[in-house]
């Protein structure tokens, strides 16, 4: 399981992704806009206790967008 999510702008183009994890296991960070379509997709393995995802976001044109972490 998945929690305590933060997330920060580290630069105007890049965003840092904190989180924690109670195990070992895969992870999806996933980024949409207000339509649902998907833009942008990370895989990743989280380790038991803190973990980090960064995201370059130069592309991203301004907008709404939402985030989803599925933990598998």
């Amino acid at each position: 399981m998945i929690y305590h999510i933060t997330m920060s702008m580290v630069a105007s183009d890049f965003m840092k992704i904190t989180f924690e994890s109670e195990n070992n296991a895969s992870y999806q960070l996933v980024i949409s806009d207000v339509s649902g379509k998907i833009l942008h997709l990370v895989t990743g393995e989280t380790n038991e206790g803190i973990n980090e995802a960064g995201l370059d976001v130069s592309q991203l044109p301004n907008g709404i967008y939402f985030m989803e972490l599925i933990n598998n």
